[in-house]
């Protein structure tokens, strides 16, 4: 009898297996976007069976190309909700759908997420918007407490850039926007235009938090940006216009890089390159705080007694793109937050596009460098000068013998040790670089040409590749392409200056 009892367990089995493997069936399905922010790749998709009992979850994520699959769905009716991290941060949710899955089978639910359109009409809701105006919603904090700031005012300017019909000529007018938080810490921008930068600002009870830079597009419709203060770290309203103040008084940019900002906040992470790999030599600085760290050669870096609140850190590397990140820090806490630098790449038949790779690295060493004297172009056009030896005549520190081609820059402390008889072994003239090329003459390029100027007094306020034991004069120009030497087209030691 045993002997026969035996395979008709095995059968019993095997039918009992058969039947719980058939009571399972699968979904599948595209999750497309016309949107730029809302990417299909960091969508998820959660799945509750409501019926039969009892009730199950799951949960997938679409790839990059939006495709997904959920496999072994016990069989049933499901509810279906698709979310994204952009929609969570704007508080809105998707309406959800129903999809039945039948044992053995594979059904099919493309979804859809919202164009930029209905995004910025769901924030902005009972508000009619044009095209080319867009949203950006978030919540304002107190970086000490972590609770939110209600009345505090979230202010946002941007720069129109427009062509005169009757000039043609390019007309640049400022423009800004201010709104206040609610109940909750929450606010809303309606409006704003699409594609330009945006700078904003969190200003509350007499302080100003960091100012923090993005641009929505059409197709993203609406973006979101969290805002956070400390009321112990952050500057003073009145300190930074002091600072505004000063700046065009003398012609230095004094409004980054000066503030020194200190508190009991800590970052620390790896920079990495594109391929991954640990990235040594990397610069990294807090904007507006005190000190920078150099990654080492596992890519780790650390940067201790930092503001708290939302800041903007800054990594730079010699052939790498500038990168700006917004970091949130929070007093006597440590962040860890990780890098990856991109290639810069330069092509001289794309000028614009080098001009601004450029500009970038100029404008990062304004911000990092706090020993450093800076002119951007708006304080060059302000100027007026003939010749670019005029710039250096209010930066305090420097003096320009001589006009024209053959004109030389010293720094000050420097002419007064020319009695020495050591002091023409000791130090020189400034070294002068302009785009990159050492040894120029300060009138090698014209002032409209000059984009930014960086200045230093010696070796010890400036490190890099360039020679600066007696000072050194770091020039951004217009002018992109060399000529066979290595100058750029354009000075008056390789040509005609252009026109």
């Amino acid at each position: 009898m045993r002997r026969y009892l035996l395979p008709v367990i095995f059968g019993l089995l095997g039918r009992s297996l058969s039947a719980q493997s058939t009571a399972t069936g699968r979904l599948e399905g595209v999750v497309s976007s016309r949107g730029v922010a809302l990417a299909v790749g960091s969508a998820s998709i959660s799945l509750t069976r409501l019926e039969p009992e009892p009730s199950v979850s799951f949960t997938s994520a679409p790839d990059t190309g939006g495709r997904y699959l959920v496999d072994s769905l016990p069989a049933g009716r499901y509810l279906l909700q698709l979310s994204s991290p952009l929609l969570d941060s704007l508080e809105l949710a998707l309406a959800p759908e129903e999809v039945l899955v039948v044992a053995g089978r594979t059904a099919r639910a493309d979804l859809l997420l919202p164009t930029g359109a209905r995004l910025r009409d769901a924030v902005c809701p009972g508000v009619s918007l044009d095209s080319g105006l867009v949203a950006v919603a978030g919540r304002a904090t107190d970086a000490d407490t972590e609770q939110p700031i209600a009345g505090a005012d979230v202010v946002v300017s941007w720069t129109d850039v427009e062509v005169s019909r009757t000039t043609l000529k390019t007309v640049r007018q400022d423009r800004s926007a201010v709104v206040k938080s609610g109940t909750r810490g929450e606010y809303r921008l309606c409006g704003v235009p699409s594609g330009v930068r945006l700078s904003m600002q969190l200003q509350h009870e007499r302080r100003a938090g960091a100012v923090v830079e993005l641009s929505v597009s059409d197709d993203d419709g609406a973006a979101a940006r969290d805002l956070s203060l400390s009321a112990r770290d952050a500057p003073t309203i009145a300190a930074l216009d002091s600072m505004e103040r000063l700046a065009a008084l003398v012609g230095v940019d004094s409004t980054t890089g000066e503030l020194l900002l200190t508190g009991t906040s800590s970052i620390a992470g790896r920079v990495h390159g594109p391929d991954g790999l640990p990235l040594a030599g990397a610069q990294v600085h807090v904007r507006d705080a005190r000190g920078t760290a150099t990654s080492g050669i596992d890519g780790a870096f650390h940067l201790a007694d930092l503001p708290a609140g939302t800041q903007v850190l800054l990594v730079r590397r010699l052939g790498y793109a500038l990168s700006e990140q917004t970091v949130e820090l929070r007093e006597g806490k440590r962040l860890v937050h990780d890098v990856q630098l991109t290639r810069a790449v330069s092509l001289d038949s794309v000028r614009v596009t080098a001009l601004g790779s450029r500009y970038r690295d100029f404008d990062f060493a304004r911000k990092a460098n706090i020993l450093g004297r800076f002119l951007t172009r708006d304080q060059i056009e302000r100027r007026n000068v003939v010749e670019t030896g005029d710039l250096l005549a209010r930066l305090g520190a420097f003096t320009v013998v001589g006009r024209g081609r053959v004109a030389k820059v010293f720094t000050k402390s420097k002419m007064l040790v020319k009695r020495d008889p050591r002091a023409d072994e000791l130090c020189s003239e400034v070294n002068v670089v302009i785009d990159g090329v050492q040894d120029m003459g300060i009138n090698d390029v014209p002032p409209a040409r000059v984009v930014g100027l960086e200045a230093y007094t010696g070796p010890t306020t400036f490190s890099s590749n360039y020679r600066a034991s007696c000072g050194l004069i770091v020039i951004w120009t217009t002018a992109w392409r060399r000529d066979a030497v290595g100058r750029p087209i354009g000075s008056s030691r390789s040509g005609s200056p252009p026109r």
